[in-house]
C-alpha cells in the first residue's frame, strides 16, 4: 500500500511540474517608434513569440504601422492569445494605415479584452480583421470580450476587392460577448 501511495505522489508531483512549466506568459507591450511610420510591426513579433494561452498586455496606446498576423509555428497545433490593457486602463491599438489589418490564421484564436482597436477614420482597403477559412480541423477564431471595441473603420472599394471590418471566411468563428462593441464602422 505504501509503495502505491508513493508512486501516486511521485506521479502527482511530476504532473504539477509539467503544468507549471507550460504556464502561459504575460508579455508587456509598450509604445514603440513613437509617431514614426516605421514598417516594423512589433504586434506581429509579439504574436510570433507567444505560445498558447499567452497574454499581451498593453501598457499604453500603440500604433500599428504594418499588417499583423497570428499564426501557428510548425510545432504548434493551436494557439490562443489574449490582447488586453494594463489593469484599470483601456488602451488603444491605433491603425493609421489604409491597408493594415490583422490576419488570424486557422488554428489560432485572438481574444481581445478591455482594449480598443481604432482605425482613426482612415479609409481601409484591406480587411481590418481577416479570419482565415477552416483548414481541415483547424479553425480561426476571434473573441471580443467585455471592454473590447473595434471602431472608426471605413471600408472603401479597391479594384473590386472584397473587404470588411471583420471578414469571416468559411468555417471561421467570430464571437462578441456582452460589453464588447463595434462602433462607427462602415463596410
Amino acid at each position: 500500500m505504501k509503495q502505491v501511495k508513493m508512486k501516486y505522489l511521485v506521479l502527482l508531483g511530476m504532473l504539477c511540474a509539467v503544468l507549471l512549466s507550460a504556464e502561459a506568459k504575460k508579455w508587456e507591450i509598450k509604445v514603440w517608434s513613437g509617431n514614426s511610420v516605421s514598417k516594423d510591426n512589433r504586434l506581429t513579433e509579439a504574436f510570433n513569440k507567444s505560445t498558447d494561452g499567452d497574454i499581451l498586455e498593453l501598457q499604453n496606446d500603440i500604433t500599428v504601422n504594418a499588417d499583423a498576423e497570428l499564426k501557428l509555428t510548425p510545432k504548434q497545433t493551436s494557439k490562443k492569445v489574449t490582447v488586453t490593457s494594463k489593469e484599470g486602463n483601456t488602451f488603444r491599438i491605433i491603425n493609421y494605415g489604409e491597408s493594415y489589418g490583422v490576419k488570424i490564421k486557422a488554428g489560432t484564436t485572438l481574444v481581445m479584452s478591455n482594449v480598443t482597436y481604432d482605425c482613426a477614420g482612415y479609409p481601409q482597403i484591406e480587411d481590418v480583421f481577416n479570419l482565415e477559412a477552416q483548414n481541415g480541423q483547424k479553425v480561426a477564431r476571434m473573441i471580443l470580450e467585455h471592454g473590447a471595441t473595434i471602431c472608426n473603420a471605413h471600408m472603401k472599394t479597391y479594384y473590386n476587392y472584397e473587404n470588411a471590418v471583420i471578414h469571416i471566411k468559411r468555417g471561421a468563428v467570430f464571437t462578441m460577448r456582452p460589453g464588447s462593441a463595434i462602433l462607427n464602422c462602415k463596410n
